[in-house]
């Protein structure tokens, strides 16, 4: 048997973990999923620090922006500077606006950034879809999960995109927030 497919999730959301994990063993009984809840953890994890001596490097790294500590956005780099983690693919997800986060998240070494659904079957569907994008469909036969065999569900060839309409932005697109927020702050605006 192949050696097990191995993601690292930083997030420190218990529901978000709860449906990142769901829809991780939906893509594969040989992918294990790591989490830990804020980037000091995630370096530490990446570096093999203790108590991670022992884990698997990852495959696949999926980060949240809005962490506790050290934010999303200063992990990002620092993870890119780490030995052999360069060509990782690390996807940033986020209930930021991607019209106003992807670029920034680009820039500092995301491989791609996917704004959270508000919709539960939309956000579902691109944790898949992702999973299945930088982790291929080695763990399943046919490529597809059980469920997806029996509900006939087809695995998108690409991330899709979250539509705007989903998006749990109450502002109207391109309005600003009026005062700084704790990003903007951050990075001086």
């Amino acid at each position: 048997m192949d050696e097990p497919r191995t993601i690292l999730l930083v997030e420190d959301n218990p529901a978000d973990v709860y449906l990142i994990r769901r829809a991780v063993e939906e893509c594969g009984s040989d992918i294990h999923l790591f989490v830990v809840p804020d980037g000091g953890e995630a370096l530490s994890f990446l570096q093999k620090d203790a108590p991670f001596m022992h884990m698997s490097s990852p495959a696949l790294i999926l980060l949240d922006l809005n962490l506790p500590k050290m934010h999303g956005a200063q992990v990002l780099p620092a993870m890119r500077h780490l030995p052999g983690y360069l060509e990782i693919p690390i996807v940033v997800l986020s209930a930021a606006a991607k019209e106003r986060e992807e670029d920034h998240c680009l820039q500092l070494g995301a491989t791609a950034y996917v704004q959270k659904s508000s919709n539960f079957y939309v956000y579902f569907n691109s944790l898949k879809a992702i999973v299945h994008t930088w982790l291929g469909h080695e763990g399943t036969s046919s490529g597809v999960s059980p469920r997806e065999r029996r509900e006939g569900e087809r695995i998108p060839s690409r991330i899709p995109r979250i539509p705007a309409a989903h998006s749990t932005t109450t502002r109207p697109p391109g309005a600003r927030p009026k005062g700084k927020t704790a990003l903007s702050a951050k990075r001086g605006e």
